[in-house]
């Protein structure tokens, strides 16, 4: 909490990652992708599982991903 085990989640350059969504329960971030260096690359939403780090794309194609209630 006081951002002293600071890490970057995300090392790519060219990539556009859009406005994290957390989880209710802590677990997961959802966020929009995108690829600035292909100019036909359409945005994709991705899931960041925060224990392992391990990450997927969960829509090719979408915007401004949200957790449902």
């Amino acid at each position: 909490p006081d951002g002293s085990e600071a890490k970057a989640l995300t090392d790519e350059p060219l990539i556009h990652h859009g406005l994290p969504q957390w989880s209710g329960d802590g677990r997961f971030i959802l966020y929009q992708h995108y690829d600035t260096a292909n100019p036909a690359a359409q945005p994709g939403i991705w899931l960041l599982e925060i224990d392992t780090g391990h990450i997927r794309e969960i829509a090719t194609a979408g915007f401004q991903p949200a957790w449902l209630p």
